[in-house]
């Protein structure tokens, strides 16, 4: 099918598959004719679009679109589910990375529930659902960060804080405190923005530097802690296993043992 003629046809579900993501397992670089959508269920890595590289966690969603060369690096293992859709007005979806709120949640959980039915409905089923799911896209995606217009200050300075900060012992009323905004409305704002809260946001960004210390440097667990912020070594393990699924001393073995590989494989 060509590109011009995929967005001249109603939405239409190409394919609707679950897949089960091995520890470190690659997927190589590739494309497709129609649009995908995947969305992490359990598992936390890395997504390789064109040049860009960018974190997915539990519960976060990808959007490629057709052509775009794109692959994965899975770090934890565990469950994605991919839908590739064709039809018009996709094209308005932006590609990338976000994290699924609750409405975008209870469409993708239908797609899980039908995904492995196979009867003479569920072609009829997954065409129905696309629809909906190309609904709550724009709405969490599209509209939702249009709506964020008016003051997407708070919002993006509250961001180069815990940017240029995470190390520091923030908190959501300090920040909220220095921006002059109040502490609800900024959280609300933040969420409505970027799908999640500020403090979500900060474990993301600390555990993200975190993983960089532990593959770079030899460093204890207990420094890297404090290093990111988190000065409470046991809170560290129990986090950082908590979102990557493995403790810290095994992340570090594992990417020890590729980079070692990768050496080896180049002498």
């Amino acid at each position: 099918m060509h590109k011009s003629e995929c967005l001249d046809i109603p939405l239409t579900c190409m394919f609707a598959v679950e897949m089960r993501m091995g520890e470190g397992q690659w997927c190589s670089m590739h494309t497709h004719v129609c649009t995908e959508i995947i969305w992490y269920r359990d598992c936390c890595g890395w997504l390789l679009q064109g040049q860009e590289k960018l974190r997915y966690e539990e519960g976060s969603i990808a959007v490629y679109q057709p052509w775009l060369s794109h692959g994965d690096e899975c770090e934890t293992g565990g469950f994605q589910l991919c839908v590739g859709i064709v039809g018009q007005a996709l094209e308005t979806l932006p590609a990338g990375v976000w994290h699924a709120d609750e409405g975008t949640t209870r469409v993708l959980q239908q797609f899980h529930d039908i995904a492995s039915i196979h009867d003479s409905w569920r072609q009829q089923r997954l065409n129905l659902l696309v629809g909906w799911l190309f609904f709550e896209l724009r709405r969490q995606i599209v509209e939702v960060s249009s709506h964020c217009a008016p003051e997407p200050y708070h919002v993006a300075s509250a961001k180069r804080i815990i940017d240029s900060r995470f190390a520091e012992p923030l908190s959501i009323a300090g920040i909220a405190k220095e921006l002059s905004i109040n502490v609800d409305y900024l959280r609300q704002l933040f969420v409505k923005c970027t799908g999640e809260p500020p403090m979500q946001y900060l474990i993301r960004r600390r555990l993200d530097a975190a993983c960089e210390l532990l593959r770079l440097n030899q460093e204890s667990i207990a420094v890297v802690a404090s290093r990111v912020g988190i000065p409470n070594s046991y809170y560290f393990s129990r986090l950082f296993r908590k979102h990557l699924g493995i403790p810290p001393g095994e992340y570090r073995m594992r990417h020890a043992e590729r980079i070692a590989a990768i050496h080896w494989h180049y002498r």
